[in-house]
């Protein structure tokens, strides 16, 4: 987990290449459902363009949808919100797993910015822009910020400094995930 741009996307598909996990980024998810032009993608076209999370309920059916008993998940984007942590919780119960550890990426918000722009421009991304930018950073701090809290009190977060080389970065987690894969 991490904001906006701290490269979440980048070191997940390093991880599953690795490990060969199955990754479930709902970035990904919710754009896919936009292009193909369901209704849930209509639902949620306007709020991903304007750069606000999409609802709980919304979020959680998608992701549901993608799990099976028995695999191995990279979450990447999910959760987001409380609500959704506790669903995540109740779902993995309910499946007869759990959540291993929780890696955030901690990137400065400046750097984010840039890298957001950088995006923007590489990828021609519509939330993206500097406005939605900004939305998608307030939404960050509002609704997805306090999960390091509710993480940290479960002893499942793992802080990475987001800055630097993208090898550097990915070592750095390899290095934590090891560690988790070793632990009983």
């Amino acid at each position: 987990m991490g904001p906006p741009g701290a490269g979440k996307g980048t070191q997940a598909r390093k991880l599953v290449e690795k490990y060969h996990w199955t990754h479930i980024a709902t970035g990904d998810l919710l754009r896919e459902e936009i292009r193909l032009g369901t209704s849930r993608g209509q639902a949620v076209q306007a709020l991903v363009e304007s750069g606000k999370l999409v609802p709980d309920e919304l979020m959680i059916e998608l992701v549901e949808s993608r799990l099976t008993d028995g695999g191995t998940y990279l979450l990447d984007g999910f959760p987001r919100t409380l609500g959704q942590a506790q669903a995540l919780e109740e779902l993995l119960t309910r499946k007869g797993a759990q959540l291993t550890g929780v890696l955030f990426l901690e990137v400065p918000e400046a750097e984010l910015i840039q890298r957001l722009l950088r995006r923007s421009h590489a990828e021609g991304r519509a939330d993206d822009t500097p406005h939605t930018i900004q939305t998608r950073l307030q939404e960050y701090r509002a609704k997805t910020a306090p999960l390091l809290s509710y993480y940290e009190e479960r002893g499942i977060l793992y802080r990475v400094p987001g800055l630097g080389d993208v090898e550097e970065i990915g070592n750095q987690i390899a290095k934590i995930v090891e560690t988790l894969l070793s632990s009983p």
